[in-house]
């Protein structure tokens, strides 16, 4: 997932331990493909694995059950959607948890964390007096597995061993003598006769291998992590808790991003950027959801049906009154976000603007800041096309809106294609400002183009200011 990882490390990380990590003796290596969302991607790995003769259980994704999952809206209180300025939101990093607590349900389909391990314990049970399910990118080395191996022989009465894991570079890994510091959350070896599982309510980023460590009572830095108003109460003990023992270490692969995994700010930079990649991938894969039951051949949002019927002789009241409509679009436009009498803010043209409509300047202030709240209230400009409202850009994208519909529906019912012309003269120049090619009309500067963070932050200075800034 980008940014957390970089794309093909997975299946590079794969390659590296069938190429390194050594056969240990009486161990079986059992790969779970776990919903990989890019099916080129899936693909790949499965070919090494099987060119490999490695044993491997698939579990697909599948858009269509995919498609079927609901945003979490449940659990909100009043005042927390994501239209709404809560002061629950407005600050990181409640911002970024929000956005991945909406996708729950979708995270816990598409990541599938604690199902894959569950599924690995399923699979092992029966098999093996020892069961791993460990994370995907892990590495034992030969010294290490060694030590888990003496452990659980002169401990035997234990039911679960704890193995600390370090993040590290892969190449390190190739000299037999490395030993690091390992201080990060642990992997669990279970005995077979065990029988818990990993609670599946617990989505990929919050906490899903930890809910088991407090269950066993395994003391660490999870003990301090901070919950808030979104997170499952924290589990009661299991009856299994403190039968456990430390032993070893095992290597956790590089991501790909070595700037995440190093210290403090590594951890931080790791925590920020899995939540942006969580949000990104679970958006890729609603896109792809989407645009799956879209027939490109057919119109998306008009019945095409009808619009035959009203080119045909019955539908003559309603030629007359789409020409009348069409023929006055033909008199307006093109259309640019430059185009409005007031400034952004920013003070950049460029910028989209319109202002939160029940915010006024505060009268008390040289400058109007902060804006103050009405209830109910309009402020001058801000309702759709009212004088004034020229100032602003919302008035302006909505007659683009508007003109280019009837104008299409225009050309389809009457068969005349010059109001088809001017429908995709009012997007081209929507999408590139007359005379500038390179410069979209209702967007920033190409040079102006920020990162996720970086809008996010200035959107807020902009709601500060009682603006609606769109990036």
């Amino acid at each position: 997932m980008e940014p957390r990882h970089r794309k093909g490390q997975s299946y590079d990380n794969a390659l590296f331990i069938l190429d390194n990590e050594p056969a240990f003796p009486d161990y079986e290596k059992f790969w779970i493909v776990n919903r990989i969302t890019d099916a080129g991607e899936e693909a790949r790995i499965i070919g090494l694995l099987e060119s490999r003769s490695q044993n491997f259980h698939r579990i697909p994704f599948d858009l269509d059950a995919y498609r079927q999952i609901p945003w979490n809206m449940d659990e909100l209180s009043t005042g927390e959607f994501r239209s709404s300025e809560s002061s629950i939101r407005s600050a990181e990093p409640n911002a970024a948890r929000y956005e991945t607590h909406i996708r729950r349900g979708k995270n816990l389909y598409a990541m599938n964390n604690n199902g894959a391990r569950n599924t690995a314990l399923e699979i092992a049970r029966g098999r093996a007096k020892w069961l791993m399910p460990w994370d995907g990118n892990c590495y034992l080395t030969l010294s290490a597995y060694q030590q888990i191996r003496a452990a659980t022989g002169e401990n035997p009465h234990f039911r679960y061993v704890v193995v600390p894991m370090a993040r590290i570079v892969n190449a390190l890994l190739l000299d037999a003598a490395f030993n690091p510091r390992a201080n990060e959350e642990p992997q669990i070896l279970f005995r077979t006769d065990t029988t818990e599982l990993f609670d599946e309510n617990y989505p990929y980023g919050r906490r899903p291998k930890v809910e088991m460590l407090w269950r066993l009572g395994v003391p660490g830095q999870w003990d301090r992590f901070c919950d808030d108003q979104w997170d499952f109460p924290r589990p009661p003990l299991s009856p299994d808790a403190g039968l456990f023992q430390n032993a070893g270490w095992v290597a956790r692969l590089d991501s790909g991003r070595s700037h995440l995994e190093i210290g403090k700010a590594g951890f931080i930079a790791r925590w920020t950027s899995r939540d942006e990649a969580i949000v990104d991938m679970l958006d890729r894969c609603d896109a792809s959801a989407v645009s799956a039951r879209l027939d490109p051949s057919r119109l998306a949002f008009y019945d095409e049906e009808a619009l035959t019927a009203a080119s045909g002789n019955k539908g003559a009241d309603l030629q007359r009154h789409l020409r009348i409509c069409a023929d006055q679009a033909l008199t307006r436009g093109p259309f640019s976000v430059t185009d409005k009498t007031g400034v952004a803010p920013s003070c950049d043209a460029h910028d989209y603007f319109q202002p939160a409509p029940y915010w006024w300047p505060d009268p008390g202030k040289p400058d109007g800041l902060p804006f103050v709240g009405h209830d109910g209230q309009r402020a001058p400009g801000t309702t759709m096309y009212e004088a004034g409202s020229e100032a602003y850009d919302r008035t302006r994208l909505q007659r683009l809106l508007d003109d280019t519909t009837v104008l299409a529906l225009a050309a389809t019912v009457l068969d005349e294609q010059h109001y088809a012309g001017h429908a995709a003269k009012l997007i081209r120049n929507m999408v590139h400002r007359s005379g500038d090619k390179n410069e979209p009309a209702y967007a920033r500067r190409a040079g102006a183009v920020r990162s996720r963070r970086q809008r996010r932050e200035r959107a807020r200075y902009y709601r500060a200011q009682g603006s609606l800034f769109l990036p």
